[in-house]
């Protein structure tokens, strides 16, 4: 006992171990109390719960606190918050029930506490009753601290309608406030949202801080704002922020790298007076995400060189970039490493990585093999083995696992839905399309996701059924290019070319512009009708959008339909400006001379082509021979 500091000195230590958090420190005030008696001091034991909870010791602090004659709110917020900041948010949950049982009221810290735990477990009910039990009592209503912490819990969650109506709620918000809302926005990819707050944040005089300069980062890569994110950048440097700090360093290079610009990317990078693991694996992703393998896996080895372990990114980045370049090979060996790590059956980032890799490897067995070994999988996981077998035409066996899928109780998102209904086009597996109309219906996803409706405006047309597909367009909200050229595809496809042109014609007083892609329907609806005098007024909109040097298959549908339309000289003139000629293309145009009985002509081109090195083959010689 005479070793023992008095109450004042350890209440001393008490201060130092709430600074440090050390857990030796926090061990010895426990030791103290227990040695002096559990009555000698109240506020003295209430201290050291709360210590040993903010040390990460919680049983220890939760046996203590058993034994308290007296609890209060305080020593009940110091284990919440403890179990919520070592990763135990449910243990918090069960916590508050038991001091309700307790009849101990909340104060601002216990629904502050909550509402992270909430926000952890993506618990959005149970954050949602705890609002509705705060909003019943006024005088924590207007909180700053709860307010805050209830707009990223929504942000957090994707509700950010409700996360900016209880922002705008808030008399004169904080840099937290600001800045919980700015991340809510960039996590669920609303690049533009969050720089208009970041805009408004400046008008209302709130000064960033070195969060709220990592999400606007963030931000202009997702908008690609590039002056934005330069002027970011100067103003981080100007406030040396930059040198010091591996979170913002990471976000330049990660800006950068989303704008395509990969050689400021690396200079930023370079320029670094050290290079960590952030900042590095920023760099891989951004090689790897714009097809740049080889450099990708460069930059593995040398970050291993330096000494520095990857992460589940890092392997998720090495992955892609093996992928991109076909290094089976090197993909194994990440393959072993993250299998002897542990990493591959606890992150199905990872296992998602490791199937795409071998799928673009044309390693499809090797991909079904990892499939059915990993323990975790998402819906992601799941869409990629479907798209690897839609990949390889393997229609009916993404068919299969769509419903292995639904049998083992995943939910299909809009991704695995426009895969299967592309499936379901070509098997023409009409009965499945109904099912799963019925229910994208039942979900609200034709509104909600234009890309699903369109899939299901082409695959009905695929199937033949001309009318399902009109009335699924006509209810569609958002009649965009890509909805109009998939209606049209579809009346195409089943040879109503005259129907296609005209869907073209009221495309246009709709207003909306064909794409490349509309075009190229287009001219193969005027070659089906033989409807020249359409095909040059498509034509010369063609050449004035300069879409002939920019996508060389809309000069294959030209020449295409000149040659249907027996437009001969026109196919020459098409032809003839091209750059590369193709020799399938001098095919179709021998084999449009000798429909039209042009009988000296075939022979003519064929010299052509030869002299361009394009040799007669099997049709070019037909094609002649019919001559």
């Amino acid at each position: 006992m005479s070793n023992l500091p008095s109450m004042d000195g350890l209440l001393h230590v008490l201060q130092v171990c709430r600074f440090e958090r050390s857990q030796s420190c926090a061990l010895y005030s426990h030791t103290c109390v227990c040695s002096w008696g559990l009555d000698a001091s109240p506020e003295l034991e209430h201290n050291v719960v709360s210590v040993l909870a903010e040390s990460g010791l919680l049983t220890i602090a939760w046996n203590l606190f058993l034994k308290l004659k007296y609890r209060s709110v305080c020593s009940w917020n110091s284990l919440l918050t403890g179990f919520i900041r070592f990763g135990n948010p449910y243990h918090a949950i069960n916590l508050y029930e038991k001091m309700q049982a307790d009849h101990f009221t909340p104060n601002d810290h216990t629904y502050v506490a909550l509402l992270k735990a909430c926000t952890d477990l993506k618990a959005i009910s149970a954050g949602a009753r705890i609002h509705a039990e705060i909003s019943a009592k006024s005088y924590l209503a207007c909180n700053l601290h709860i307010n805050s912490t209830l707009v990223h819990m929504y942000a957090t969650s994707g509700l950010l309608v409700k996360a900016r109506e209880i922002f705008d709620s808030i008399p004169d918000p904080s840099i937290v406030s600001w800045n919980a809302l700015v991340a809510g926005y960039v996590r669920h990819g609303y690049g533009s949202q969050a720089l208009h707050c970041f805009i408004q944040m400046h008008e209302a005089g709130i000064a960033p801080n070195e969060i709220t300069y990592v999400c606007v980062l963030k931000a202009c890569g997702i908008t690609k704002a590039l002056e934005m994110g330069r002027n970011v950048h100067a103003e981080v440097s100007r406030k040396n922020l930059v040198m010091n700090n591996s979170i913002i360093q990471g976000a330049l290079v990660d800006m950068y790298a989303k704008c395509g610009l990969l050689k400021i990317a690396q200079g930023v990078f370079d320029k670094l007076p050290t290079r960590c693991l952030i900042t590095w694996t920023a760099l891989i992703s951004g090689y790897a995400n714009h097809g740049y393998g080889i450099e990708a896996l460069d930059c593995c080895e040398e970050m291993r060189i330096e000494g520095i372990s990857p992460n589940s990114v890092t392997f998720a980045c090495s992955l892609k970039a093996c992928g991109i370049v076909g290094a089976k090979g090197k993909g194994s060996e990440i393959h072993v490493e993250v299998s002897q790590n542990g990493l591959l059956w606890l992150n199905p980032v990872i296992g998602n990585a490791l199937l795409s890799m071998y799928i673009n490897c044309e390693m499809l067995s090797r991909a079904e093999e990892v499939f059915k070994e990993l323990t975790s999988r998402d819906v992601v996981t799941w869409n990629i083995l479907i798209a690897g077998y839609t990949k390889y035409e393997l229609h009916e066996e993404a068919l299969d696992l769509f419903n292995q899928m639904i049998q083992d109780g995943y939910r299909p998102d809009a991704v695995t839905y426009i895969f299967i209904l592309k499936c379901c086009g070509i098997v023409r597996a009409g009965d499945v399309v109904i099912e799963i109309h019925i229910e994208l219906a039942r979900q609200g996803l034709l509104e909600k996701e234009p890309e699903v409706n369109n899939a299901m405006v082409h695959t009905y047309a695929k199937c033949g059924c001309l009318r399902a597909s009109q009335e699924v367009f006509y209810r569609s909200q958002t009649q965009d290019v890509v909805a109009w050229t998939a209606y049209i595809l579809g009346f195409i496809e089943h040879n109503h070319a005259s129907e296609a042109l005209r869907c073209y014609t009221q495309m246009q007083l709709e207003g909306v512009y064909p794409n490349a892609i509309t075009y190229i329907c287009l001219l193969k609806a005027c070659g089906m009708t033989k409807s020249k005098c359409k095909g040059q007024l498509l034509h010369a909109q063609i050449v004035n959008n300069k879409l002939l040097a920019a996508d060389p298959s809309v000069s294959d549908a030209l020449i295409h339909m000149y040659a249907d339309c027996g437009s001969l000289s026109k196919v020459k003139e098409v032809l003839d400006r091209r750059s590369a000629p193709v020799e399938s293309l001098w095919d179709s145009m021998l084999d449009a001379y000798a429909n039209h009985r042009h009988c000296e002509k075939p022979f003519i081109f064929r010299d052509i082509m030869t002299s361009n090195e394009l040799f007669p083959d099997t049709v070019t010689c037909l094609s002649c021979m019919r001559a």
